[in-house]
């Protein structure tokens, strides 16, 4: 197995030809050795790395949310390219109204009232004003607002490395963002289809909901991942895959039915 070992052959590859030396290479090695010994010892000093007692308690499920609310990770003054109340959505929400009945009971026009776009719209604005570092991205977030129009003025607020888009590529939407999140950093991420979460699965599945409980809680995961869900265009565009998500240890399912759970809940998220 030594003569097929990559590690092994790489090496000779290079003292071969003559990238590096045969002393130069046996320092890398030993730095590894070292290295790897130094973790081990660590790993098993039972003082250093006491053993989690998950006996009859609820000690991995306690880990596996932070369960805080942080209003934001940074102490910087936000980017904002214009004030809140200056938003030209912001201004055309203001002649809406927030009931779905006028003062006599009856049903207002949709056109008249606060839709759920525009509560979700409202609950990214306020809280890209709070938190320095929160960003957000996915196909077509910028200029063409997003999904169903969800983020339709926010690029007027918003500078390109807040809000960007990024190519159909669900699986590197999700990994970007648990990574950004890992970074300390707040990422709303979306996929334009719950549909296509298969994409992406083992970075929703395995990444972004793991981390935080497998590092012991000494890393955070403050990540929202928004999807659409329900009849649109066809087979492969129409799923709610909810119930799969809700299977998952490490993921908190938010389903809003009206747009102030929406906003609500977006702003707790």
């Amino acid at each position: 197995w030594e003569e097929a070992d990559g590690i092994m052959s790489f090496g000779a590859y290079l003292a071969e030809n003559k990238h590096a030396t045969g002393e130069e290479l046996e320092r890398i090695r030993d730095q590894v050795r070292r290295r790897v010994t130094r973790a081990v010892s660590l790993a098993a000093d039972l003082e250093i790395s006491p053993r989690l007692q998950t006996a009859g308690t609820d000690a991995i499920g306690a880990l596996m949310f932070s369960n805080q609310r942080v209003e934001k990770f940074d102490d910087r003054e936000p980017e904002i390219l214009i004030p809140n109340e200056e938003n030209p959505r912001i201004k055309a929400n203001s002649k809406k109204s927030r009931s779905a009945l006028d003062e006599n009971g009856k049903e207002l026009p949709k056109a008249r009232v606060i839709s759920y776009r525009d509560a979700l719209f409202e609950a990214m604005l306020h809280r890209f004003a709070i938190d320095p570092t929160m960003i957000a991205f996915g196909e077509e977030n910028r200029d063409w607002g997003g999904a169903f129009a969800v983020y339709r003025g926010l690029t007027e607020s918003l500078p390109y490395h807040r809000l960007f888009n990024t190519a159909i590529c669900e699986g590197a939407i999700a990994g970007a963002a648990t990574g950004y999140a890992l970074s300390g950093g707040r990422v709303v991420a979306e996929l334009m289809y719950c549909d296509f979460m298969g994409r992406a699965g083992d970075e929703i599945f395995n990444q972004m909901s793991k981390w935080q409980s497998m590092s012991a809680g000494v890393l955070t995961m403050p990540l929202v991942l928004r999807v659409s869900v329900g009849s649109k265009y066809g087979a492969q565009h129409s799923q709610d895959w909810t119930s799969i998500c809700a299977h998952i240890p490490g993921l908190k399912v938010y389903f809003p039915a009206t747009p102030y759970d929406a906003k609500g809940m977006l702003n707790r998220a």
